[in-house]
């Protein structure tokens, strides 16, 4: 018998099930883990692996040893034992995790495929695919440390190792604490490890149960699960262990996951029952809400505040715990005036236009998601940059008054930016209902995932003022924040609610111009 490892998960006795089976561990084991306790019936706090392997002679019931042989490179990894001698199994030196950690690549017969048994070298799919990190810590010796892995830097190449072997050799991989793939039963080799018996346990028992587990957490409904914040959002919140129903026309564009349901309906064209029964049992519901239409065509006034209105009334109907609304920078104070917000300040639409130019990702971020609206925005970046450069012509020169002079007399904008502020009127000093109102800041798009954020309530996040320059004079003050990280502050939010009946943004380091996408899938 092949043990990956000695942990006490993956060893039990084996003996009085299987008297005649020799167990083979990696090398390294037998003097990391000796001497094992439970030789005296108690358990040690200082010895903490089992006696009944690595006791003394008269303690130890199991017959093992440890792997020997011509260790040769397989793969990505650097040593492999050919088990059988024919290249169908190899057993593979998986450093990390512990000294003399396993895995197995296994040819299957028939369908000409390659398994890998990965064990505990990695614990989850996240992990592997680079969508999560390794937990990590600074130990007493000041080295960096990872949880569930004995050798962090080891454990890392081991899991960069694997998904090399995924990539460039198409191996497919099954991990021991990952059930994913049991759960989905949509990968035809891996499901072709299980007979029928184990096949009708994943469905019986294995995905009752984890879908269980999911239903332990809070209950979260997003409103436009596949637009831009909407898809960041819930993706964080998935990881976070939340059940998820996606509500909007299209749900299932976001793909497929466990803790994720979609739920299809147009919430504008819905009755006022239909949408209370899209709300029902939810403990959370986070309104992302995008017109169905791009560009200038969906930056409406109206048609906003009215679908806000149908939402919130629905949310009360439904008897929804929490409503998170997230609205725009409109509503936000606009710094120095204790009475205007920035939709009310001309001055800001210039201050948000130029923040917005001086940012190649942003402009980007903007061609993507709002058309010809994006281009005369690129167009704008250009002959500012043209000009900062001594380059500028009359062309560029006119370019920029022409857009700046629009900007100032009615911003394209405008008309849904002020619907935004005007929304919060529906909750400010409403206690109707448990709602808070997050306004991302002026500089909200695509970006990095920081994993950090600074929290303001009622203003506009803006850096601070240089000496001798007017609090309202905003020219590169604007701050802003990745579609990414203000998902982590509105799951904050839904775990802690500590900003209950309040109006807030959040701002993060926006220095990395690199753009990203602006939606994300499961």
């Amino acid at each position: 018998m092949l043990i990956f490892h000695a942990h006490w998960d993956h060893c039990r006795p084996i003996s009085q099930e299987f008297p005649n089976a020799q167990a083979f561990f990696g090398p390294g084991t037998k003097d990391f883990c000796s001497p094992g306790h439970l030789e005296s019936g108690q358990p040690s706090d200082e010895i903490e692996w089992d006696g009944r392997w690595f006791g003394s002679k008269q303690h130890v019931t199991e017959d093992w040893s440890e792997f020997e042989g011509t260790w040769v490179p397989w793969g990505t990894f650097e040593r492999a034992l050919d088990y059988f001698g024919d290249g169908s199994l190899w057993v593979i030196d998986a450093p990390g995790h512990m000294p003399g950690n396993l895995a197995a690549a296994v040819k299957l017969q028939g369908i000409d495929e390659w398994v890998l048994l990965g064990s505990d070298c990695c614990h989850s799919m996240p992990l592997l695919r680079g969508t999560e990190e390794m937990a990590t810590y600074i130990g007493q010796d000041g080295e960096l440390k990872a949880y569930l892995q004995q050798d962090f830097p080891a454990a890392h190449k081991t899991i960069d190792n694997i998904r090399k072997l995924q990539a460039d050799y198409g191996v497919q991989v099954a991990l021991a604490h990952d059930a994913t793939w049991m759960i989905e039963q949509t990968n035809p080799v891996l499901m072709s490890l299980l007979d029928d018996n184990k096949k009708g346990a994943c469905t019986i028992k294995v995905h009752p149960a984890y879908l269980e587990q999911l239903t332990m957490g809070l209950r979260v409904g997003v409103i436009g699960p596949t637009g831009f914040g909407g898809s960041y959002l819930c993706v964080e919140l998935i990881k976070r262990g939340y059940a998820v129903r996606g509500i909007s026309r299209k749900p299932e564009k976001l793909g497929q996951n466990p803790a994720y349901t979609p739920y299809s309906i147009d919430i504008e064209k819905g009755s006022f029952e239909d949408v209370v029964e899209a709300l029902k049992n939810l403990d959370v519901l986070v309104n992302e809400y995008g017109p169905h239409t791009a560009g200038e065509h969906a930056l409406q006034y109206k048609p906003f505040l009215e679908l806000t209105r149908k939402i919130i009334i629905c949310a009360k109907a439904a008897k929804v715990g929490y409503f998170v609304m997230v609205g725009g920078c409109g509503s936000l104070h606009y710094p120095g005036s204790q009475f205007s917000t920035c939709a009310d300040t001309k001055i800001f639409w210039l201050y948000y236009r130029r923040g917005i130019a001086d940012s190649h990702a942003h402009v980007s971020y903007m061609e993507e998601r709002l058309g010809s609206m994006g281009t005369s925005l690129r167009d704008y970046r250009n002959a500012r940059l043209a000009v900062r450069q001594g380059k500028s012509d009359p062309a560029a020169e006119k370019l920029i008054d022409k857009y700046e002079h629009a900007v100032m007399s009615n911003d394209s904008a405008l008309e849904f930016v002020t619907a935004g502020r005007t929304s919060f009127m529906f909750f400010d000093g409403n206690a109707s209902f448990r709602w808070t109102y997050v306004s991302p800041p002026a500089l909200y798009r695509s970006g990095l995932r920081t994993g950090s954020y600074t929290l303001i309530e009622n203003e506009l996040p803006v850096k601070p003022a240089p000496e001798g320059h007017e609090e309202s004079d905003l020219t590169g003050r604007l701050h802003g924040i990745s579609a990414a990280d203000l998902a982590i502050a509105i799951a904050d939010e839904i775990g802690n609610e500590k900003l209950l009946g309040k109006h807030w943004s959040a701002y993060s380091d926006m220095s990395d111009d690199t753009p990203t996408p602006s939606y994300v899938s499961l």
